[in-house]
């Protein structure tokens, strides 16, 4: 589809009725066209054409009659006490990522060919590391 671009009189008279305070669909019914072919007209026009329209609902007002609900106060931090646990670092086997079984430690050394920990787990089923590198692995927020 061409884009047309509408003669001087006709963009005239389309400013004349959004300065009357029309909105774009009674401006297209006067005009003869759709509302979409209206405000692409008025995008286009230069100066560009706003439509001078008062809000559907005054400023402040929510829609559907929702009230804003206040959020409770945040309660205050709460400080708490760090333990220190000094874990000793295990004795890695170093294997290589096909010997591993499911039940080692899976903390990575190196950064080449991997080489694994590979000593026993805290718990088998579901953790991967065993507690020092667990204890490494897991980030402590101040």
């Amino acid at each position: 589809m061409a884009w047309k671009l509408w003669p001087p009189e006709k963009i005239e008279q389309l400013r004349a009725l959004a300065a009357k305070g029309l909105t774009s669909m009674q401006a297209a019914m006067e005009l003869g066209c759709t509302k979409n072919i209206v405000i692409g007209q008025a995008t286009r026009a230069n100066p560009r054409i706003t439509w001078l329209r008062q809000p559907k609902w005054p400023i402040g007002h929510i829609p559907y009659n929702r009230k804003a609900k206040p959020k409770p106060p945040k309660p205050p931090p709460v400080e708490r006490p760090r333990i220190a646990v000094e874990i000793d670092a295990p004795q890695p086997r170093m294997l290589g990522f096909l010997e591993l079984n499911g039940h080692c430690c899976h903390w990575p050394y190196g950064t080449g060919p991997y080489l694994f920990c590979d000593t026993d787990r805290i718990n088998g089923e579901t953790e991967r590391y065993c507690a020092y590198h667990k204890r490494l692995s897991v980030w402590h927020a101040k």
